[in-house]
């Protein structure tokens, strides 16, 4: 979720996140991991992401609220995503 947040724009931290867990998650099968930015206030943004199964059920929800900070991430150097 935080990624989905960064590739927003945004650099946050996170203040709060709830997870919840539906059902297992097997090994060696393929998986699909979603993450949408769902809100904005002036200082926070919330984002809501979920692991699918195979058959589309989900596995995990969660849902995060992060907080704008900049000056956290003044000095980072990010790399680029492996393809």
């Amino acid at each position: 979720m935080g990624l989905a947040i960064f590739y927003a724009g945004y650099r946050v931290v996170t203040a709060k996140m709830t997870i919840e867990y539906h059902k297992p998650i097997p090994l060696r099968k393929l998986i699909t991991i979603q993450a949408v930015m769902s809100g904005k206030t002036e200082r926070r943004i919330i984002a809501l992401g979920e692991i699918l199964l195979p058959d589309g059920s989900v596995a995990v929800s969660a849902e995060g609220t992060y907080a704008e900070a900049n000056h956290f991430f003044d000095k980072v150097t990010l790399l680029s995503p492996v393809s």
